[in-house]
């Protein structure tokens, strides 16, 4: 029941042109990403 509610919504919203998901090529970023690329950049040898 939850499965098919859920695939009719899904129709709806496509049916009206709104955006399901994420835009591909779009970069999710957290908190935690931002934190560990700081750490990363400084453990990295410079060249």
């Amino acid at each position: 029941m939850l499965q098919q509610k859920t695939k009719e919504g899904m129709e709806t919203a496509k049916r009206e042109g709104k955006q399901i998901g994420q835009v591909k090529g779009t970069k999710l970023v957290t908190k935690k990403s931002v934190e560990m690329k700081e750490k990363i950049q400084k453990l990295l040898p410079t060249h």
